[in-house]
């Protein structure tokens, strides 16, 4: 569903940004396969490999020190004094990257699955489900989802059905259905049933308590998966970020390594490296939000079942109807009206607080 939101967005609302970069150079100096000599003298000068991995924090301590230090700690003395440089440089580069950046971010509001279908495809590791998703977004459902949002009649009417026809006849039709239904309820106003479900792992040696516990906490998941699909029906922003960077690298390199024994140029090797990769790659990130009001949502039904490879299903089935609406509102009204006769009452019933101190002076005492 959200790979499919996603899509959506992308395609009628996405904007595309890229970035080519391409860098050529050749070198086709006489020189082309020389390296400077001044490294080398500063290096030879040095007379000692571990000139070259002085840092700040050992410049108080003379080179033999530290040759004795490295010998002291294991290091072959004639390793300490035999050092080599590499030297790089490159010949030739045919370099080519191209970034494409797509960037979406729209309300999927009223977007309501027709049909959902899983379903197993070979891959060269076994087989994997796969959930497909045909889902619909129309001006009715769209109305639809700002009227429920906004707790109001709505204008949407439709054919008349009643719940039974809607869901399955038996338990198994349960293991098909998934995601949530845009249809009519018995007096033709629009309805949304959607359905939840996961699945249950019991071990043989737990305790029954622990196994009727484990059922409870997966019907409370199911049920929860069910009134996110209501809400993200009401109002879903989604935002989508694609990226594909594709590229080609051509170089060739020229390495010189520079062997020096006691301070003194002992050998020379070059090689050179024939460089050629192709580059290719994706990202793609995205992020939905949703929230919602559940009044007027109620469980119409609880269902457990085990598939054809013995795994336990349970299962919620949550409706949104404008009947449930009515009630909820009818008891909310009924509280509030109850709360404001028990102000009148008491008020009502109040004695008359009306009161006057015991006179014990006539005039004479004043």
């Amino acid at each position: 569903m959200f790979d499919m939101r996603a899509d959506f967005v992308m395609q009628n609302y996405g904007r595309l940004k890229v970035e080519s970069v391409r860098s050529q150079f050749q070198d086709d100096s006489s020189n082309r396969d020389d390296f400077p000599e001044a490294e080398l003298d500063v290096i030879q000068a040095g007379g000692s490999r571990l000139a070259q991995w002085l840092d700040k924090a050992l410049q108080s301590l003379t080179e033999k020190n530290l040759d004795d230090q490295l010998i002291e700690d294991g290091v072959p003395a004639e390793e300490v004094q035999r050092m080599s440089v590499d030297q790089k440089k490159t010949l030739y580069k045919n370099n080519l990257h191209k970034n494409t950046v797509k960037r979406a971010v729209h309300s999927m509001q009223g977007l309501v699955p027709v049909q959902t279908r899983i379903f197993t495809e070979d891959s060269p590791n076994g087989k994997v489900v796969i959930v497909g998703v045909i889902a619909v977004r129309s001006d009715k459902t769209q109305q639809f989802a700002r009227d429920i949002s906004r707790k109001r009649p709505s204008l949407v009417t439709g054919n008349p059905r009643s719940l039974s026809d809607l869901l399955p006849a038996d338990s198994k039709g349960y293991l098909d259905e998934i995601g949530l239904r845009f249809t009519y309820d018995e007096q033709g106003r629009p309805m949304l049933l959607s359905y939840g479900r996961t699945s249950v792992s019991i071990a043989p040696d737990w305790s029954p308590s622990r196994a009727f516990q484990a059922r409870q906490n997966a019907t409370q998941q199911a049920q929860s998966l069910a009134e996110s699909s209501i809400v993200e029906f009401m109002n879903t922003n989604i935002q989508v970020e694609q990226t594909d960077s594709i590229g080609a690298v051509e170089e060739e390199q020229l390495e010189r390594i520079t062997y020096f024994d006691a301070g003194k140029k002992s050998d020379v090797e070059d090689t050179r490296k024939q460089i050629s990769e192709a580059i290719s790659t994706f990202t793609r990130s995205g992020r939905a939000t949703a929230q919602g009001d559940l009044r007027g949502t109620t469980v119409v039904k609880r269902w457990e079942e085990k598939d054809e490879n013995g795994v336990l299903h349970v299962g919620s089935v949550v409706a949104w109807t404008y009947g449930q609406l009515d009630n909820a509102n009818a008891i909310d009204a009924q509280g509030r009206n109850r709360a404001a006769t028990a102000r009148q009452n008491a008020q009502g019933a109040a004695a008359d607080q009306s009161r006057s101190s015991r006179v014990v002076n006539d005039k004479s005492d004043f």
